[in-house]
């Protein structure tokens, strides 16, 4: 067989039939094979001949894989733009270009996705974007810019992250500010949490786990009176069981 017949295979009726159809394109390596393969992929209703395709795809050492694969972020088919992001993962550093054109986009829903892959990137070059995201006009974004920089653990960042805290008003975004700062593990973020959030007992209870997180991975045994202001506060320290993990009870609690 060849390429062609490939091609005309990705629309058998026989599902096994597509699936070896888009493994053959897949190894061909040819770049001919890209637009045939996306447009399958586009209209396919099986969840094994999607992935197969996807597959395909990454095997195929082409730019056009990821202009493709960005261009299904416009996708109304929440599968195809999650296959989308698994491409575009896949290719590393190498579709960063592809993915800052996409961060440009108007459509924020597309911005996010682009962020999504950006954050699963481990580059010096994407400490840079997160931070840049931070400015973005939608919060949805600016709290997963947040978000990757807890995961990646980016302490060159702390410094922005603790400027948003000291101003933030969105519970969300607080969360997940606080939440970052407890996975960066940088002492110093606790004090200016607790200067953040005065008097303690008014804290909402939207935000008392996270920083109840905070205090028991960043504090000592100088905050457990300040925590205990903060259970009582909420009626916790007389509750048997709480909503708060007992397995997440702070390191200090028993000292």
């Amino acid at each position: 067989m060849n390429l062609t017949t490939w091609i005309t295979n990705l629309n058998h009726p026989d599902e096994a039939e597509r699936m070896y159809a888009a493994e053959d394109i897949g190894y061909s390596n040819d770049p001919e094979g890209i637009l045939p393969l996306v447009s399958r992929l586009r209209i396919e209703q099986s969840r094994a001949v999607k992935e197969t395709i996807v597959s395909a795809l990454t095997r195929i050492d082409h730019e056009e894989v990821m202009v493709q694969a960005v261009g299904l972020f416009n996708s109304e088919d929440a599968c195809l733009r999650n296959q989308a992001t698994v491409l575009l993962a896949q290719r590393g550093k190498g579709a960063l270009s592809h993915l800052l054109r996409a961060l440009a986009s108007p459509d924020a829903n597309v911005r996010k996705l682009a962020l999504d892959v950006i954050g699963q990137i481990r580059a010096p070059e994407t400490r840079g974007i997160l931070e840049a995201a931070l400015k973005d006009a939608d919060l949805n974004i600016v709290i997963t810019s947040v978000e990757h920089i807890g995961a990646s653990q980016c302490r060159e960042l702390k410094s922005r992250v603790e400027e948003l805290l000291a101003g933030a008003t969105e519970p969300m975004l607080i969360t997940a500010l606080l939440e970052t700062l407890c996975e960066i593990g940088d002492e110093t973020s606790l004090r200016l949490a607790l200067r953040r959030f005065v008097p303690i007992e008014d804290v909402s209870e939207f935000l008392q786990y996270s920083l109840i997180k905070l205090l028991g991975e960043l504090g000592d045994l100088e905050h457990g009176e300040v925590l205990c202001s903060l259970l009582k506060a909420r009626g916790l320290g007389r509750r048997k069981t709480t909503s708060f993990p007992l397995q997440e009870m702070p390191t200090f609690w028993n000292q």
